[in-house]
């Protein structure tokens, strides 16, 4: 009986130790990429939203790596569970690419019915489009436009269905498991843009120098960081389309940059969701990398016209286009993040 007693008493003693090491633990350790816990971590008096950190990914379902200052999630706008949040509606802008549509619109709408809606946004205007091409594979709604311009895809469409919207480039085949995977870790980050291309920006001499993650600008510590994420191939919440058509917001000026060059729009909307993550809550970059195992970029069909990143003068323009946008907001607010998630096969 006393041997009994002793050993109840001393797994007493073990639970309750284990009990305030995990209290410990939850009150004091900041987390790397992806943490277990899900508790209130931040009340923020100027909008209202509640962050907590995010659900821990199954170890057999990523590879994780970066060591930069982590990722929270919150929800301001309406609750996970909601159906519209299982859904997605895909943005595709496209223009004189007729000859290797049909391939892209069969290749994505493989995800119906995670995938709800297809908005074709035709910018070849006073040209018909060839709807009977695509018409029995998937619900796609053309949106034909009246002037050819790169910020036709970032309008707030009263069309799109569900609060995740996936915007890809009629060019570019993401294979659909890895889509898939960017809309599961989206769910988790809804505030931020969840996509495959990191670029990032750094300071050289007091102006701001466009590259990609892989570019050797800048000092060591820019090696493999980004501080943005691409549109033409990532998730984002709809509520950034209606923000980005807010002129409180982005005032015209910032419209009016990206209509002269035609470019830097996915720039700009980067900025725009730093710039409201760093007064909702805290800075940090607005996007999170999603590596996929494999993409492919099929402009270099018959007779398509080639992406605008294959001009000598491309990244000088969007170099040009951070500096700009540095000077209407008084400095960059985009950060760094290492962080990348990868799909594990």
């Amino acid at each position: 009986m006393m041997g009994l007693k002793r050993r109840t008493r001393l797994l007493f003693i073990v639970a309750l130790c284990t009990a305030i090491f995990t209290a410990y633990i939850v009150t004091t350790t900041r987390t790397s990429g992806s943490f277990a816990l899900l508790r209130p971590l931040l009340h923020s008096k100027e909008t209202g939203y509640q962050f907590v950190l995010c659900q821990q990914y199954q170890r057999n379902e990523l590879s994780l790596s970066g060591s930069l200052k982590p990722h929270y999630c919150y929800n301001p706008w309406d609750s996970f569970s909601a159906h519209s949040n299982r859904t997605f509606t895909m943005i595709i802008q496209t223009y004189n690419r007729t000859d290797i549509l049909p391939k892209v619109l069969t290749h994505y709408c493989g995800m119906v019915p995670t995938l709800k809606l297809i908005i074709l946004v035709w910018n070849n205007v006073n040209v018909k489009p060839p709807t009977d091409l695509w018409r029995d594979l998937c619900p796609i709604k053309v949106l034909t436009q009246k002037r050819n311009k790169m910020r036709n895809r970032l309008q707030n469409f009263p069309e799109m269905e569900g609060k995740a919207i996936l915007m890809m480039d009629d060019d570019i085949l993401v294979p659909l498991p890895d889509v898939l995977f960017a809309f599961r870790v989206w769910q988790q980050f809804p505030h931020l843009i969840v996509g495959f291309y990191p670029r990032k920006h750094v300071e050289i001499n007091g102006s701001y120098v466009y590259g990609t993650r892989e570019s050797d600008s800048g000092t060591s510590f820019h090696k493999k960081v980004y501080s943005m994420i691409l549109i033409g191939a990532a998730f984002f919440h709809r509520e950034y389309l209606r923000m980005f058509n807010d002129e409180a917001l982005v005032p015209r000026i910032v419209h009016d940059l990206i209509d002269a060059v035609e470019n830097c729009d996915d720039i700009a909307m980067n900025t725009m969701v730093a710039h409201f993550l760093a007064k909702a809550a805290f800075p940090q970059c607005p996007g999170l990398f999603v590596r996929s195992q494999s993409r492919q970029v099929i402009e270099n069909a018959t007779k398509g016209r080639q992406g605008k990143w294959h001009d000598p003068s491309h990244k000088v323009t969007r170099s040009s286009c951070l500096n700009k946008l540095s000077n209407f907001y008084g400095g960059l607010p985009l950060h760094y993040s290492d962080i990348m998630l990868t799909p594990m096969t």
